[in-house]
């Protein structure tokens, strides 16, 4: 029996990076997650560690094949409201942990997958989403170079842009009301659970995916339709 790849997950104690660490364990994946807060799942190894730290170092990581990155933040304000900190720190948070990130975890690794959680915001945009949808442009670009870089090591890199889900973060940054009329206007007529994310992740990064690589693949609802 082929040995199952060992996965990285980089933001798994909440919202869809827990989905995802909980999906791979109930198959039985070795599973270790990097986070500020453990991941409360049995069988987990996990690293905590502030992924956005300037001096990063994940060199020691150098056993993984998969990788899955869900970390990221959204502090909405109208584009006149944006505060200096608040700009700083999606982009420190949203992309530049990222550069930081990939550039230990490719050279100490021999990976096959990667997949970037990134948002309809970085294919659309809504009002107050201004700094959270340019870093989510900027991930795509970063994703397709990546890709292309990495294509002579048979590595696929993709990202995922998941609408609506039922995840903490959308709850902080949408109000009953909104959530309300955002489910009349998506053509299912609901959120996504955050297992129905993290099935596309596991996908993209099966040996069932062959040939996907440099992708931005929707997740909505047809929300963006």
């Amino acid at each position: 029996m082929k040995d199952l790849p060992r996965v990285l997950v980089l933001g798994g104690s909440s919202g869809i990076g827990h989905a995802v660490v909980e999906l791979f364990r109930s198959e039985n994946y070795d599973v270790t997650n990097i986070s500020r807060s453990p991941c409360k799942i049995d069988g987990v190894r996990n690293i905590s560690l502030d992924l956005c730290q300037k001096n990063l170092d994940l060199t020691f990581i150098n056993d993984m094949s998969v990788v899955v990155d869900c970390v990221g933040i959204n502090i909405p304000a109208g584009f006149e409201d944006i505060k200096s900190s608040d700009l700083d720190k999606m982009f420190e948070v949203n992309i530049k942990s990222k550069f930081r990130a990939f550039q230990h975890l490719l050279q100490s690794n021999k990976l096959t997958h990667i997949v970037i959680v990134s948002s309809i915001w970085g294919v659309s945009a809504r009002k107050g989403r201004s700094v959270y949808g340019a870093t989510k442009f900027a991930l795509t670009g970063l994703v397709k170079t990546l890709a292309l870089e990495y294509a002579h090591e048979n590595c696929l890199i993709n990202s995922v842009s998941p609408g609506f889900t039922l995840t903490d973060l959308t709850a902080r940054t949408n109000s009953e009301q909104e959530l309300k009329e955002i489910e009349a206007k998506i053509p299912l007529k609901r959120l996504a659970q955050p297992v129905e994310i993290a099935r596309l992740i596991k996908f993209l990064t099966s040996d069932m995916n062959t040939y996907i690589s440099g992708q931005n693949i929707i997740i909505d609802g047809g929300f963006t339709i």
